[in-house]
């Protein structure tokens, strides 16, 4: 799998990527759906809304000072964003004729990417410009992913199976069929890698495994570790998924973090740390770090 490249000429005090970035997620563990966030170890983690309503599906902003997400505050679903600390908290859709859901934030160009009535919609952050992308229907249920670096979008078709376009304008559809060898043919809850070559998803079902399918060459592979999850993201400059482990350490479900290679580096089948360690429900979990920009010396 591909990685970003790492600056030819660094500054000593620069952090690793690696180190760096925020985690944003869903949890019920104060009684009611909201959205929190915390660092990529699991500390300080922190509340951002306070609704008695739900909010949830949780995405950044490419440059990690905003996050955008889904609230039926309004009485209707409509598609928010707040600063990174919670503050400025507003309503971007506002359509009472509309359910909007499934937000992405695309920097190319700084837009948010929803759905609206099956159909994918864009809306600056600003609120203004909301526009229909394309016409190719969404089945229920099917959450779109868009890439953060491009405009490259991945749905889940009527048959389960992983599709792709290219573009706001090209209509045209590519099907990407995975179930030989023992790849599931249903695939749910797809995201992005950084450098958009991958897609990380998950099987289904209360057992369900996470995979990695490789856009180009058509290869699909699971990311092996101790036990399941679901809900994948990509994080650590792709290096890790974080994902949602059904059977957390509480009755309910946790955030955790695996290395995506490190069945290679352990002996034995690995086992994902666990990053929220709650008797709630922690899930939707996504991942903002820093790109890595060559240091002009």
């Amino acid at each position: 799998m591909l990685t970003s490249l790492a600056a030819l000429f660094v500054l000593a005090s620069t952090a690793p990527a690696q180190d760096t970035g925020k985690i944003a997620f869903v949890s019920d563990r104060d009684g009611n759906t909201e959205i929190y966030s915390m660092n990529p170890d699991g500390s300080d983690q922190k509340r951002l809304t306070f609704n008695g309503s739900q909010d949830t599906q949780p995405c950044w902003s490419p440059d990690g000072t905003r996050i955008a997400w889904a609230s039926n505050r309004t009485g209707d679903w409509d598609v928010w964003v707040m600063d990174a600390d919670g503050t400025g908290q507003r309503n971007l859709t506002a359509n009472k004729d509309r359910q909007e859901t499934a937000p992405t934030w695309s920097d190319d160009p700084n837009v948010v990417c929803f759905v609206s009535n099956k159909r994918f919609y864009l809306i600056r952050p600003e609120g203004e410009d909301m526009s229909q992308m394309f016409d190719y229907p969404l089945i229920d249920g099917a959450l779109p992913v868009v890439t953060a670096s491009g405009l490259r979008f991945a749905f889940r078709g009527a048959d389960g199976t992983l599709r792709l376009k290219q573009g706001f304008d090209d209509n045209r559809v590519v099907k990407l069929t995975y179930g030989s060898q023992g790849v599931p043919k249903q695939i749910y809850n797809a995201s992005w890698s950084t450098d958009a070559a991958d897609i990380a998803f998950d099987s289904g079902g209360p057992t369900a495994k996470i995979y990695i399918a490789g856009i180009e060459d058509a290869t699909c592979d699971e990311v092996i570790f101790e036990g399941n999850g679901s809900d994948p993201c990509f994080a650590k400059t792709d290096d890790s998924i974080v994902f949602t482990a059904p059977v957390g350490e509480g009755k309910g479900s946790d955030i955790c973090i695996v290395d995506i290679d490190a069945v290679h580096k352990t002996k034995g089948v690995p086992k994902a740390t666990n990053l929220t360690h709650t008797a709630g429900n922690d899930t939707q979990a996504t991942y903002w770090e820093p790109k890595v920009e060559p240091a002009t010396r």
